[in-house]
Protein backbone atom coordinates (compact mmCIF):
# COMPACT_ATOMS: atom_id res chain seq x y z
CA UNK A 1 0.00 0.00 0.00
CA UNK A 2 2.88 2.52 0.93
CA UNK A 3 4.94 1.64 -2.06
CA UNK A 4 2.12 2.51 -4.34
CA UNK A 5 0.05 5.03 -2.32
CA UNK A 6 2.62 7.63 -1.51
CA UNK A 7 4.00 8.30 -5.03
CA UNK A 8 0.39 7.98 -6.18
CA UNK A 9 -0.93 10.43 -3.42
CA UNK A 10 2.13 13.11 -4.48
CA UNK A 11 0.70 13.01 -7.62
CA UNK A 12 -3.37 13.17 -6.84
CA UNK A 13 -3.73 14.68 -3.53
CA UNK A 14 -2.92 18.48 -4.56
CA UNK A 15 -5.46 20.51 -2.02
CA UNK A 16 -2.59 22.37 -0.57
CA UNK A 17 -1.42 22.98 -4.15
CA UNK A 18 -4.73 24.62 -5.31
CA UNK A 19 -5.19 26.72 -2.09
CA UNK A 20 -1.60 27.83 -2.74
CA UNK A 21 -2.48 29.04 -6.08
CA UNK A 22 -5.75 31.02 -5.49
CA UNK A 23 -3.88 32.69 -2.18
CA UNK A 24 -0.65 33.99 -4.71
CA UNK A 25 -3.44 34.83 -6.92
CA UNK A 26 -5.92 36.52 -5.30
CA UNK A 27 -2.71 38.56 -3.37
CA UNK A 28 -1.04 39.78 -6.32
CA UNK A 29 -4.94 40.76 -7.96
CA UNK A 30 -5.18 43.30 -4.49
CA UNK A 31 -1.74 44.46 -4.94
CA UNK A 32 -1.90 45.07 -8.58
CA UNK A 33 -5.96 46.43 -8.55
CA UNK A 34 -7.20 43.86 -10.77
CA UNK A 35 -10.67 43.85 -10.34
CA UNK A 36 -12.31 40.03 -9.01
CA UNK A 37 -15.34 39.16 -10.90
CA UNK A 38 -17.63 35.67 -10.57
CA UNK A 39 -16.02 34.73 -14.00
CA UNK A 40 -12.27 35.84 -12.93
CA UNK A 41 -12.78 33.94 -9.76
CA UNK A 42 -14.62 31.39 -11.97
CA UNK A 43 -11.48 30.99 -14.02
CA UNK A 44 -9.36 31.19 -11.01
CA UNK A 45 -10.68 28.01 -9.77
CA UNK A 46 -10.56 25.88 -12.96
CA UNK A 47 -7.09 26.98 -13.87
CA UNK A 48 -5.52 25.98 -10.92
CA UNK A 49 -7.09 22.64 -10.27
CA UNK A 50 -6.00 21.97 -13.30
CA UNK A 51 -1.95 23.07 -12.91
CA UNK A 52 -2.10 21.21 -9.53
CA UNK A 53 -2.98 18.06 -11.44
CA UNK A 54 -0.52 18.76 -14.21
CA UNK A 55 2.54 19.69 -11.68
CA UNK A 56 4.98 17.33 -10.83
CA UNK A 57 6.46 16.76 -7.24
CA UNK A 58 9.55 18.97 -8.23
CA UNK A 59 10.50 21.63 -6.37
CA UNK A 60 10.22 24.88 -8.31
CA UNK A 61 7.85 23.96 -10.58
CA UNK A 62 5.18 26.09 -9.05
CA UNK A 63 7.24 29.08 -10.95
CA UNK A 64 6.13 27.61 -14.38
CA UNK A 65 1.98 27.05 -13.08
CA UNK A 66 2.02 30.60 -11.58
CA UNK A 67 3.28 32.04 -14.53
CA UNK A 68 0.86 30.13 -16.65
CA UNK A 69 -2.18 31.21 -14.19
CA UNK A 70 -0.87 35.20 -14.28
CA UNK A 71 -1.27 35.29 -17.59
CA UNK A 72 -4.68 33.80 -17.69
CA UNK A 73 -6.04 36.24 -14.78
CA UNK A 74 -4.52 39.18 -16.19
CA UNK A 75 -2.29 39.60 -13.70
CA UNK A 76 0.82 41.66 -14.54
CA UNK A 77 4.42 38.99 -15.48
CA UNK A 78 6.17 41.13 -12.96
CA UNK A 79 3.91 39.61 -10.04
CA UNK A 80 6.26 36.30 -10.36
CA UNK A 81 9.33 37.73 -9.10
CA UNK A 82 7.33 39.20 -5.52
CA UNK A 83 5.81 35.49 -5.43
CA UNK A 84 9.17 34.28 -6.33
CA UNK A 85 11.33 35.94 -3.23
CA UNK A 86 7.81 34.45 -1.29
CA UNK A 87 8.39 30.55 -2.71
CA UNK A 88 10.74 28.76 -0.68
CA UNK A 89 8.70 29.56 2.71
CA UNK A 90 5.23 28.87 1.11
CA UNK A 91 6.94 25.79 -0.51
CA UNK A 92 7.91 24.35 2.72
CA UNK A 93 4.44 24.73 4.15
CA UNK A 94 2.48 22.90 0.65
CA UNK A 95 5.17 20.56 0.88
CA UNK A 96 4.58 19.71 4.80
CA UNK A 97 0.78 19.90 4.62
CA UNK A 98 1.53 17.54 1.47
CA UNK A 99 2.82 14.96 3.61
CA UNK A 100 0.80 15.27 6.27
CA UNK A 101 -2.42 14.49 4.24
CA UNK A 102 -0.86 11.90 2.23
CA UNK A 103 -0.12 10.26 5.37
CA UNK A 104 -2.84 10.39 6.96
CA UNK A 105 -4.78 9.32 3.64
CA UNK A 106 -2.44 6.40 3.77
CA UNK A 107 -3.18 5.16 7.29
CA UNK A 108 -7.34 5.76 7.24
CA UNK A 109 -6.88 3.64 3.94
CA UNK A 110 -4.84 0.78 5.09
CA UNK A 111 -7.18 0.73 8.63
CA UNK A 112 -10.44 0.68 6.64
CA UNK A 113 -8.65 -2.11 4.05
CA UNK A 114 -7.76 -4.11 7.85
CA UNK A 115 -4.11 -3.70 6.86
CA UNK A 116 -3.18 -2.45 10.07
CA UNK A 117 -3.57 -3.97 12.92
CA UNK A 118 -4.78 -1.32 15.57
CA UNK A 119 -4.63 -3.42 19.45
CA UNK A 120 -0.54 -3.38 18.08
CA UNK A 121 -0.10 0.21 17.44
CA UNK A 122 -2.91 1.19 20.78
CA UNK A 123 -0.30 -0.86 23.01
CA UNK A 124 2.87 1.26 21.80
Amino acid sequence: LADMGIPLGQIMLTPEDISYFVCVSLCMAETYNIGITPGWLITLGITSVFLALAAPPIAGVYMSCIGVLFAQLGIPMGAIAIVAALDPIMDRISTSAMLITIHSEMIMLGSSLDLIDEEILKKK
